[in-house]
């Protein structure tokens, strides 16, 4: 699809959050989208998900803990009726206050409705991918990860040896 097309496509939508607050800080501008419930991601993700009436759940893959992503689609679509599924790589472990921030923006997104799956940090992107649909298929290979656990629980593989496991 071209440019021309997508602002088509989207020529008759509006959106319905607030005018991004702007403000100058020296000689940088900051787009404050920090201050939308959801962040960035909500402006972006409204139409797709508003539109898409045939699609009940949508799946976000490799949210990062501390991120916004796994709110602004949790929120969305509770708005919209739909199912959100977060997969998220655990985190390494980190300062407590990273922990507290993954903690919160988790809290939060868990009470707007979503599943959320934890896949081990040390996954390659196409092993993530394997384990995204592996989950979407009732079928993960790390069932079992406890959250800031898994290190100890399923060390990195060596080269040699299985990435999943046999549970």
């Amino acid at each position: 699809m071209t440019a021309e097309e997508y602002i088509e496509l989207v020529s008759d939508w509006e959106d319905p959050y607030p005018t991004p607050v702007i403000e100058k800080h020296n000689n940088f501008f900051v787009l404050r989208d920090d201050l939308l419930e959801g962040g960035s991601k909500i402006r972006f993700l409204d139409f797709l998900i508003q539109s898409k009436t045939d699609v009940e759940e949508w799946v976000y893959g490799s949210s990062p803990a501390g991120g916004y992503g796994q709110i602004s689609i949790s929120f969305l679509c509770k708005k919209y009726g739909k199912q959100a599924v977060i997969v998220a790589p655990e985190r390494k472990k980190t300062l407590k206050f990273q922990q507290k921030n993954d903690r919160e923006k988790t809290k939060l997104a868990k009470s707007l409705g979503f599943k959320i799956y934890r896949i081990p940090y040390w996954l390659e992107e196409n092993e993530e991918r394997t384990e995204i649909i592996n989950i979407l298929n009732a079928k993960p290979s790390f069932p079992d990860i406890p959250m800031m656990k898994h290190g100890e629980t399923h060390p990195k593989p060596t080269p040699s040896s299985p990435v999943s496991n046999s549970h």
